[in-house]
């Protein structure tokens, strides 16, 4: 099941169908997408190599909500044009929505850290709950590109949009955004047993396993420090660079087109006015005039929700 807007591009509406859909399209512009992945990964490969901390885990989640930003900006070419233009597209993103971007993902970051921490410190069990206040500002990165404002920083109304939008369709977006990410983890947790798995030191700890009960903790304790140990090495971060890279497109297609379907059911006219933003130009990327982002900007409180 899904909708379908004016210019027959078909947005689904179920878990299965968003996922059918964002790999069907992330097949067909497979190098355009993955390069995306890649260009706006190389700034923080910097980050990684001066940073004396593991910051894997930031990293992903900054590249992550870019990706998705980056990627939700290829929707008017992709569903007109049929085209991804990656260079086009990323130097749009550059010079209109980074500062923007920037700061909403800050805002993500820090609620998801903030929330997930005070419930950890309640129970380990509660810990999901700590996600839903982030999944409440999930698309303000979306709202920013459909905003299209013409100032440098727009994130207030963007974020009270996203807020908006999740809070009628919550349960639908919380079950999809779960079952996305665990799904885009599954190799790299697959990769990481084989990895861990393969290593002699790993193998001495398993067979160590429950010889005495006096020495469980002290294995427990060494196979800590010694997963500690690998994940630093080389070989596994630039596996998890790789994996990362390749298998992030398909997560923010998916959101892309969960966003764009709920979108189209609750509010038709707002992807019929996105996706006529765009002027015929030499690289094919969505440009807005003037008079678009004034009405946008006096109509967009009332008709984007």
């Amino acid at each position: 099941m899904g909708v379908t807007n004016e210019n027959n591009f078909h947005f689904p509406t179920s878990f299965n169908g968003i996922l059918i859909k964002s790999i069907q399209t992330y097949a067909e512009y497979f190098l355009n997408y993955l390069l995306l992945a890649c260009i706006t990964f190389l700034p923080f490969l910097l980050l990684i190599e001066i940073s004396k901390l593991d910051i894997m885990d930031i990293v992903e989640f900054f590249h992550g909500n870019f990706l998705d930003i980056v990627i939700f900006l290829t929707v008017p070419t992709l569903a007109i044009n049929k085209k991804v233009f990656p260079m086009a597209t990323i130097s749009l993103f550059v010079q209109r929505f980074f500062a923007s971007a920037v700061i909403i993902s800050f805002i993500q970051l820090g609620t998801l850290l903030f929330f997930i921490t005070s419930f950890a410190q309640i129970s380990l069990g509660v810990i999901l709950i700590g996600i839903i206040p982030y999944i409440f500002l999930l698309f303000a990165g979306f709202f920013l590109i459909m905003e299209n404002a013409s100032k440098l920083i727009s994130v207030r109304m963007n974020l009270l949009h996203s807020i908006k939008l999740v809070k009628g369709q919550f349960f639908s977006i919380f079950w999809n955004f779960i079952s996305i990410t665990i799904l885009v983890f599954l190799p790299l947790f697959f990769f990481s047993l084989w990895y861990l798995g393969s290593h002699p030191e790993m193998i001495t700890i398993r067979n160590d396993i429950g010889t005495t009960p006096e020495a469980d903790s002290m294995i427990v304790q060494r196979f800590l420090t010694i997963v500690q140990d690998i994940v630093q090495e080389s070989g596994f971060k630039w596996s998890r660079i790789g994996i990362h890279v390749l298998f992030r497109p398909l997560k923010s297609l998916f959101l892309t087109f969960l966003f764009l379907g709920i979108i189209q059911r609750v509010s038709p006219d707002t992807i019929a006015r996105f996706l006529g933003q765009k002027n015929s130009s030499s690289d094919g990327v969505i440009v807005s005039d003037e008079e678009t982002a004034s009405n946008d900007k006096e109509e967009g409180s009332e008709k984007m929700i």
